[in-house]
């Protein structure tokens, strides 16, 4: 018995804690050094690990960071082919990556930055315009928007179809059953995903620059199918205003008729709105840094309960957060505590102990959702021509703004999701015992050893997008300045620049 467990511990317990140890991401100490300052920027991007979906992007972004275009270029094509590659990846490899903890497995990119991918390539494009490849480029930045089109399609297709590929051992059902009903209502909203309306106006400002007015006027089609009934926020409104306005010099330069544009989607829009000009495609900031909260499930055999309980550590101002994130958390089981979520098993405990639940929880199960740490406050952001004339710059994405809405509407689906892989983790471990009858539970030391916060993202995207109608009239000095807070910038507009892009941190 004795050689059995030796065995079983030396060949499971060290994987385990090299997956807690190595593989918990924590936030680039240098990130504040490579946004100000684009020689760090290509110095960091020097040497990367093309076999990591995260290590691409962040070489992609700090390449165009540094000014580097074709080199971030280059990095989005291999994300494309990596992204493939994970996607064809066998079901055995994922399966015993996830046995260790998230951050063991490949990262695979959200749909939100599978979006930016092409949107980024099509950037990089417009920035390289220069004498008489600005065409050419515009037909490049073109055609990035369009394969965004079709993975756009391709998701609405696969959002009609439904998803119903989950698939959980019976005790992990049966615990999160005892929690709540799982819901997957809230994940409908497209608030972050490839479906966001903002993307699809950004596509459409594109194909705007590339003179595809037909193009542009079915993008904002779709952008204005996918902003939610009743705005809720001052951006949806903007940008519904965008929208429509744009929409409507779209339909007119096409030639529509009046009736005609009057029964579009766009008879709100501005008949005035501007017909000549440049686009200004502005990114303010950064994605905020994740931070874990960690949480224990117990099991309580004599008051026949289960017990929640969250772990709070770190700085004060992450205690405060994490004590939030509970509290919200346990509104949604109508826990009377703040500080714990108990599910009276009562009649029920027989049933979930027959199915190995003293054993899988032994002395806890550490669960970890992710949510966004604070960040700094917006700065007011003015756009104005050398002379002062004060010119419209709208917020259209508030990228980390529509995060956290829905890290509020998804709280109680992640947390559940977490408890479903632990438990079934858990019990995996278990049987890896081989029934060995224990005075603790290996199988739940083993999962506590690997359990750990997957906290990996591609930080560099925007917290904010802004944009602007630049009238050519504006533009006969040749420069613009940009006014955030106390910070002045010149942005020189050369002639062959039908859109400007600048990112401010």
């Amino acid at each position: 018995m004795r050689q059995v467990l030796t065995r079983i511990t030396s060949c499971f317990l060290p994987i385990a804690l090299t997956a807690c140890v190595s593989n918990s991401p924590k936030p680039d100490a240098n990130l504040s050094q490579q946004l100000n300052d684009p020689s760090a920027a290509l110095a960091s991007a020097a040497a990367y690990d093309d076999q990591d979906m995260l290590s691409v992007l962040t070489h992609a972004s700090l390449r165009r960071l540094a000014g580097d275009y074709r080199g971030s270029n280059t990095a989005l094509d291999r994300a494309y082919s990596l992204n493939d590659e994970l996607y064809t990846q066998s079901l055995s490899e994922l399966s015993a990556a996830s046995l260790l903890n998230p951050g063991a497995a490949p990262y695979r990119p959200n749909r939100l930055e599978v979006g930016f991918v092409s949107y980024m390539k099509a950037l990089n494009h417009l920035d390289m315009t220069q004498g008489n490849n600005a065409l050419q480029q515009r037909e490049a930045a073109a055609v990035e928007m369009r394969r965004l089109d079709i993975l756009q399609g391709e998701s609405r297709y696969l959002r009609e179809m439904g998803d119903n590929s989950d698939r959980y051992d019976e005790l992990a059902q049966f615990v999160v059953a005892l929690f709540s009903e799982r819901s997957k209502n809230a994940l409908s909203e497209g608030l972050i995903d490839i479906q966001a309306p903002w993307l699809y106006a950004l596509s459409a400002i594109i194909y705007e620059a590339n003179n595809d007015l037909d193009s542009a006027q079915l993008a904002y089609r779709r952008a204005l199918a996918m902003l939610p009934e009743g705005e809720t926020t001052d951006v949806q409104h903007n940008l519904r205003q965008l929208i429509l306005d744009n929409g409507h010099r779209c339909l007119s330069a096409l030639g529509y008729e009046q009736q005609a544009i009057a029964e579009s989607p766009f008879a709100a829009g501005g008949a005035d709105s501007m017909t000549d000009g440049r686009w200004l495609i502005e990114h303010d900031g950064v994605l905020p840094a994740k931070a874990p909260l960690e949480m224990l499930l117990t099991a309580d055999s004599v008051a026949q309960r289960l017990i929640l309980r969250p772990m709070i550590r770190g700085s004060e101002a992450e205690k405060a957060a994490q004590r939030r994130l509970f509290a919200e958390l346990s509104l949604h089981y109508d826990s009377p505590y703040k500080d714990a979520i108990v599910i009276e098993l009562g009649d029920n405990w027989s049933a979930a102990d027959s199915l190995g639940l003293t054993a899988t929880i032994g002395g806890g199960v550490r669960i970890f959702i992710d949510y966004l740490a604070d960040d700094a406050a917006e700065q007011p952001t003015t756009l104005q021509t050398v002379s002062g004339q004060q010119l419209p710059l709208t917020t259209i994405a508030d990228i980390t703004g529509d995060l956290r809405r829905y890290e509020a509407l998804t709280l109680q689906y992640r947390f559940e999701e977490a408890l479903l892989r632990e438990l079934s983790k858990s019990a995996g471990y278990k049987s890896m015992t081989g029934g060995i009858s224990l005075p603790f539970s290996l199988g739940g030391a083993l999962a506590t050893f690997s359990a750990a916060a997957d906290l990996r993202q591609w930080q560099f995207l925007p917290a904010r997008i802004r944009v602007s109608r630049i009238p050519e009239a504006a533009l006969g000095d040749g420069e613009l300045e940009l006014i955030s807070g106390t910070d002045r910038q010149r942005l020189t507009v050369t002639s062959d620049q039908a859109v400007l892009t600048h990112h401010q941190y």
